[in-house]
């Protein structure tokens, strides 16, 4: 597979004004300094004020998204936070004069579609919808727009996902399986899906209308935890435990501070494989994950 051509990031990004929704996210802090470096004009967006030195960089509240008319275009835009949150600001890019847009979505969109779990059914259902109002909104008024799917991000020690299951190893010093956790993963460190992002603001023509970004190593969610551990400094001590079993502790695990968002669906998928391709996004937009090993900077604060 050849690999695309890609501007020079320094020059493409030279004074180019890049919006961004979901500001504060973890993906957001990695590519931002980068973006700054590269002298582009960073406009933030996030619920809350922010202040900051950088000349280029300006943070704006989203209550300030609907620019008025003497400030300048806003071709370029990145939005990490909440589909939802996007959709509703169409008109805003609209009126920045948006060129292309990329939205961060992911394969939950996929996986929990058909979830046991109504309030999982409802996110994969939002996200869809998301996406498909986004791309209509694009077609009509001429912008560009795409979607990534990221698998199970990590990283930064504040993801939802490694993150989680390292506070449990830490508080309780082993981690319960549902049966035997024989279900494929595919991590991806956040830093490969910012530089996803920006290669996807940069190719000078995208084919698709979303990319999978999919990590760069497939094991089993039993293996993951295993190096979860390692990455800790501590032996695994990883306990199957029968489904039945299971069900019967699930309501003492939701009580710990951090874990309300668990569902026996989220347990039983520890042996569901969720292995997507990143074919295309490796095509387009020279994507090239890295595998599933850990440093310190990727665990939560002990």
């Amino acid at each position: 597979m050849s690999t695309p051509s890609l501007p020079d990031p320094s020059i493409f990004f030279n004074g180019a004004r890049v919006g961004i929704l979901g500001a504060t996210s973890p993906v957001a802090q990695l590519l931002i300094p980068q973006l700054n470096a590269w002298g582009a004009a960073v406009i933030a967006f996030s619920r809350q004020p922010h202040e900051t030195i950088e000349k280029t960089l300006r943070w704006r509240t989203m209550d300030e998204i609907y620019p008025p008319p003497e400030r300048p275009p806003i071709p370029l835009w990145l939005s990490f936070a909440p589909a939802y949150i996007l959709t509703n600001h169409l008109d805003a890019l609209s009126a920045a004069k948006a060129e292309r847009v990329i939205m961060l979505s992911s394969t939950t969109r996929f996986t929990k579609v058909n979830s046991g779990d109504p309030t999982e059914r409802h996110v994969a259902q939002s996200l869809a919808v998301a996406e498909e109002r986004l791309h209509a909104w694009g077609e009509s008024e001429g912008i560009d727009t795409h979607v990534l799917w990221p698998t199970l991000v990590y990283g930064n020690g504040r993801d939802k996902n490694v993150s989680q299951i390292a506070r449990w190893i830490g508080e309780h010093g082993f981690f319960p399986l549902y049966g035997a956790g024989s279900g494929l993963r595919q991590p991806v460190h956040a830093r490969d899906v910012a530089d996803a992002a920006l290669a996807a603001l940069m190719a000078p023509r995208l084919t698709e209308r979303g990319y999978v970004l999919s990590g760069g190593e497939t094991l089993s969610y039993r293996a993951m935890v295993e190096r979860i551990f390692a990455a800790m400094g501590r032996q695994p001590k990883v306990v199957s435990i029968p489904p039945l079993l299971y069900r019967a502790a699930f309501a003492i695990m939701r009580r710990r501070a951090g874990f309300e968002r668990l569902s026996l669906e989220m347990a039983r998928r520890m042996n569901a494989d969720m292995v997507f391709p990143h074919t295309e996004a490796a095509r387009d937009l020279g994507f090239t994950p890295r595998g599933f090993n850990l440093g310190p900077q990727d665990l939560p604060p002990a």
